[in-house]
């Protein structure tokens, strides 16, 4: 939880000095894409991604 609270926190910090919230998000996703890299996990990485959109289109319908 507090992992947690600490990334929100920079995350804001990096709105609140003018990154856009589109930008910062784009970064955090880029940076997922190498933590799959780093770990040699990244065949895993298209089904992830299928069921993380999946779920946000279920959300929204």
């Amino acid at each position: 939880m507090n992992t947690s609270q600490s990334f929100i926190d920079s995350y804001t910090t990096l709105t609140l000095h003018g990154f856009k919230p589109e930008d910062v998000a784009r970064s955090m996703l880029a940076a997922a894409i190498n933590f799959y890299q780093i770990f040699d996990i990244h065949h895993a990485l298209p089904e992830t991604l299928r069921l993380l959109a999946d779920s946000l289109e279920d959300s929204h319908n």
